[in-house]
């Protein structure tokens, strides 16, 4: 991975709150994993907080879902970061497309459309077709009569809320498990 302009920027405005107020701080790093290796983007991440930090070790972070400190202006400074992924490839369309707990037959006939497309010479992502399968999934696999008159309000994800009071997504399923383990660290254990 190349250098992080808009990380560093991003942990430079952080930075500044720290200075501000002398407690505790723990900053976490949650990104898709897309189809590129952990430690690239450990990498990046890495270099990132040594260049705003002035850190000089070169890796701070050595694994998901460990915390390391650093000693910043009187406070301890604790990172962490976890990257969304289903066995070990994918972005959050992946992870939704996982656990999807209702029927799902005409998301499910997406991939019939994207076979067509392909054999018409023209090609879309995985994660294009991850996020198309996902939208529709929510808007005409679990979208009632009464919700789909104001589907852009009740069948999307815009309104993630009114998605987990109907129960489409399993959240117990075991690809939720590192990204359990990473709100835990922040101490937000009971999320669901």
């Amino acid at each position: 991975m190349s250098e992080a302009p808009k990380l560093i920027e991003h942990i430079e405005s952080i930075k500044k709150e720290i200075k501000k107020k002398e407690k505790n701080h723990r900053i976490g790093f949650l990104f898709d994993l897309d189809n590129q290796k952990p430690n690239d983007k450990i990498d990046y991440i890495n270099t990132a907080i040594q260049k705003s930090f002035e850190v000089k070790q070169k890796k701070l972070i050595k694994a998901i879902n460990k915390i390391e400190e650093i000693q910043f202006n009187g406070s301890t400074v604790s990172f962490c970061c976890y990257f969304i992924n289903v066995a070990g490839q994918g972005d959050l369309e992946t992870l939704l497309k996982s656990i999807a707990s209702k029927d799902s037959t005409v998301a499910n006939c997406l991939s019939e459309w994207k076979n067509c497309i392909e054999e018409k010479g023209k090609n879309i992502s995985d994660s294009d077709f991850n996020k198309f399968w996902i939208n529709t999934y929510i808007r005409y696999d679990t979208c009632n009569t009464k919700d789909s008159k104001n589907a852009g309000k009740n069948c999307s994800l815009k309104n993630f809320d009114k998605l987990i009071e109907k129960k489409i997504f399993d959240l117990d399923n075991k690809n939720l498990d590192g990204l359990k383990t990473f709100f835990g660290l922040f101490g937000a254990t009971d999320q669901k």
